[in-house]
């Protein structure tokens, strides 16, 4: 019983020192290995009443899976808070890369494509000013500077392509070779 204790205090006192994020699940399953190792330690202790160092060794780990217990206890509120806001940070960041794959990519396919294709791409990627973004602060910083780099592209490669230059503006190609 004291080796599943002892690897019952390894295995929690280790997952709180962890930092990927998950403090809440860290608590939780640190509260478990708590109650494991204080059930296994006092558990110990009282069986071996002949063996006064087995008894204390058995004391010694029921009382540091108390000490477990009441640590994932007290971090329990505030991992919870702190998970929820990482894990929507996180989300956020993942939907946002998302979205700038998309950008890429539809750069990628107007820079092949000939001029009336291309405009049907920078369409995709010119939305007018006021939309809503689904992010605030620098993460949306990040995707309108990627999406205006795309739509720079396109609209370079257009000047570049097209047998008459439209100039910098992304509306007046939607306009002239736009579908209508």
């Amino acid at each position: 019983m004291r080796v599943i204790a002892l690897l019952s205090l390894m295995f929690g006192f280790v997952g709180l020192m962890i930092l990927d994020g998950q403090s809440f699940t860290h608590a939780v399953m640190g509260l478990i290995f708590g109650v494991a190792a204080f059930t296994c330690g006092f558990g110990s202790a009282r069986r071996d009443h002949a063996n006064l160092t087995c008894r204390w060794e058995g004391r010694i780990m029921g009382a540091l899976g108390w000490i477990l217990i009441v640590v994932c206890v007290v971090q329990l509120p505030s991992s919870y808070r702190f998970q929820t806001r990482f894990n929507k940070t996180s989300a956020d960041y993942r939907y946002a890369n998302d979205i700038i794959w998309g950008f890429h990519a539809d750069r990628d396919l107007a820079l092949r494509a000939n001029v009336p294709e291309a405009v049907r791409h920078l369409e995709k990627l010119e939305f007018s000013d006021g939309k809503p973004s689904p992010f605030s602060g620098s993460l949306a910083n990040h995707v309108e500077t990627e999406r205006r780099r795309a739509v720079e592209d396109i609209v370079t490669h257009l000047r570049a392509t097209a047998e008459s230059d439209l100039g910098t503006n992304p509306v007046a190609w939607i306009e002239k070779y736009g579908n209508k």
